[in-house]
């Protein structure tokens, strides 16, 4: 069985982490508002890694607790592990997809109105879906990488420059972000059994003296 002291590492380590997401979502957003909008999306992205890494660490906790052996060099390697892809994947909960007005009326009046419409539209909202799923965290990725580096263009022969990424796109990205870290801050440990998270947070409770995790409401 886990330790205390080791129990109380991966607590420590998961806390920290859902703490400096806040404060990178935060910061993304002075950022944005002084119009530095391809930096706060970088920072926004390199929010959703830190939440993975937090999510990860509360599960190690998890399972700790209810008695599988975890070493602290057994977390620290499951962190190493995980690629940025992958950081970009465990730390979204959700995202969003634009529909055009005549998909959104089809939606909103439900297939009763007009069943043959209502079945099209809702297959090629699924595929849609199921694309997002797949390419989601490696676009990401990519959208890390143009938030922060000059980079060769691969369409011609330019430079790809941060500068350059669309407002609406940065803006897109931190909404994405500040989403993800609102619900891990408003339920740290989630998604998980509400008996591993009720004990979670009694463990949570009994820290006194934890940093207070930065605002998720703005």
């Amino acid at each position: 069985m886990t330790d205390a002291p080791t129990l109380d590492f991966l607590l420590k380590g998961a806390w920290f982490a859902l703490e400096q997401a806040g404060r990178l979502i935060n910061d993304a957003r002075l950022l944005f508002e002084a119009g530095s909008h391809s930096s706060a999306a970088g920072l926004a992205l390199l929010s959703r890694e830190e939440l993975a890494k937090s999510r990860e660490l509360f599960s190690l906790w998890m399972r700790a607790n209810r008695g599988e052996t975890v070493t602290r060099e057994d977390a620290i390697a499951q962190i190493e592990r995980m690629s940025h892809a992958e950081k970009q994947r465990r730390g979204a909960s959700s995202f969003s997809i634009q529909v055009d007005e005549p998909t959104l009326s089809v939606l909103l009046a439900g297939r009763a109105a007009a069943p043959e419409q209502y079945d099209e539209v809702s297959e090629r909202l699924h595929l849609m879906i199921e694309r997002l799923m797949k390419r989601g965290p490696s676009d990401r990725t990519d959208q890390r990488e143009r938030a922060f580096y000059v980079d060769a263009s691969p369409e011609k022969d330019n430079w790809r420059r941060p500068i350059d990424m669309p407002r609406d796109e940065a803006a897109h990205i931190i909404d994405e972000a500040r989403q993800d870290y609102w619900q891990q801050h408003s339920a740290p440990g989630i998604p998980a059994l509400g008996s591993d998270l009720e004990r979670l947070h009694a463990a949570l409770a009994r820290w006194n003296d934890k940093p207070q995790l930065p605002p998720a409401d703005f």
